[in-house]
């Protein structure tokens, strides 16, 4: 039996149309095998998503109180997501803790890591066995975010969701971001703060905003003028005074002032002592009182109230001074006055005290008498008129800045 071989241009048709045959199958198995799956029931695809929570600290401190702020909300938030979420699908977990610029570098640095510890803790409590890369934030320079949103520790899970479709990165994206913002809502007490603060035409662009060279990570954008250091937190702020000099000198004094402006403050002090001793003829007694107008110059430099000084002033006070038989009393003829200028430098020493010391040159006068002791009694011998000028006082004094939101940039606890 002899094989006819085919010439080569049949060859070729051939495999042309097989290869078309397999093509035709191959779409119809393909197409058959679409119809038999349901469209709800398609598998979709790993989209990378992001979720963030914030927990909030009280200043100087890396306790982890629910009762903070809406920390509790934002835990509850926390517990429902890990409840939720398969570990097995997180790409990565880590958790930034943050401070406010005020205070020393190497006490931020331990309290920031503290925090992130506490959060972590907080993390393993919920989901055992569950780790996460700490890190510490530091503040930009210039940064307008609230002094009490960047006391925090902040908790990042990057992981896949397989629940959107392939084309669904934006709503992942979108979902999130809205999640975020809902569960960091500022609470009530601190939106009555914002209310008061000037309009968001007036702030930097949220997201992003706290960078340095060594960490960038977003935070969340509030009111530069709610954060207590930054010097306009409210327009007047309270403070209470004793002249330390006068209070050695058995004269007891007080002091009350406000600042009006970042600059400009008043302050208003009266001092009473009536120390007498008859029978040898030994008086202290004067009261009196000044009211003084103050204008900082150069920068504030870490303190609401500290820094350079100049004012004006006035005095009035009566007095009757005396040290023995055989010495002469001195009294005043009702009011004597002083006016003048001051020049006070108020020294910051812990978050809530300054020490002020102060040195005022002007003009006093009025009338005063001068007595003597003559069997027993004291007897008016002359009057005279008073009129001098030069020092007209003088003070180290204590301040006491007064509220809460009044304080310098000083931390407490350990350094």
């Amino acid at each position: 039996m002899k094989l006819k071989v085919l010439p080569y241009q049949s060859m070729t048709a051939f495999r042309g149309v097989a290869l078309s045959l397999l093509c035709i199958l191959h779409f119809s198995l393909t197409a058959t095998a679409a119809a038999a799956v349901p469209a709800d029931d398609k598998p979709g695809c790993d989209t990378v998503c992001t979720f963030t929570q914030k927990i909030l600290f009280p200043k100087s401190s890396a306790i982890l109180s629910p009762a903070f702020a809406e920390n509790r909300t934002h835990i509850d938030s926390i517990r429902s997501f890990l409840s939720a979420s398969d570990s097995g699908r997180f790409l990565s977990v880590s958790i930034a803790g943050s401070y406010s610029p005020e205070g020393r570098y190497a006490f931020n640095t331990r309290l920031a890591d503290a925090r992130a510890k506490a959060l972590a803790s907080l993390v393993r409590e919920i989901a055992p066995g569950m780790g996460a890369e700490l890190s510490v934030r530091h503040p930009s320079k210039g940064t307008k975010t609230p002094y009490r949103q960047m006391r925090a520790a902040e908790l990042k899970i990057v992981y896949r969701d397989s629940t959107l479709p392939c084309d669904a990165v934006d709503v992942c994206t979108q979902r999130h971001d809205a999640q975020t913002f809902a569960d960091t809502a500022v609470s009530k007490p601190e939106k009555e703060e914002i209310d008061k603060c000037p309009p968001p035409s007036q702030l930097d662009t949220p997201a992003s905003s706290v960078t340095d060279d060594r960490l960038q990570a977003p935070e969340r954008q509030e009111t530069p003028a709610c954060s207590a250091s930054a010097g306009n937190r409210a327009a007047s702020r309270l403070f209470v005074t004793t002249n330390m000099l006068y209070d050695a000198a058995l004269t007891p004094n007080i002091g009350v002032g406000a600042s009006v402006t970042d600059r400009i403050s008043v302050l208003a002090d009266w001092m009473y002592a009536r120390w007498d001793n008859r029978d040898r003829h030994r008086y202290w007694r004067i009261y009196g009182g000044d009211i003084e107008a103050r204008y900082r110059i150069g920068k504030r430099r870490g303190s609401p109230l500290g820094g350079h000084h100049i004012g004006f002033y006035g005095s009035l006070a009566c007095y009757d001074f005396q040290a023995g038989r055989s010495h002469r009393g001195v009294l005043s003829d009702k009011w004597n006055y002083a006016v003048g200028l001051s020049y006070t430098y108020s020294l910051p020493v812990s978050t809530h005290f300054n020490i002020d010391f102060s040195l005022g040159i002007g003009y006093l006068w009025g009338n005063y008498k001068k007595c003597e002791t003559i069997d027993d009694c004291d007897v008016w011998l002359s009057t005279h008129r008073l009129g001098w000028f030069g020092p007209t006082r003088a003070g180290v004094s204590l301040v006491w800045l007064v509220g809460g939101a009044v304080k310098n940039d000083r931390k407490g606890g350990a350094r």
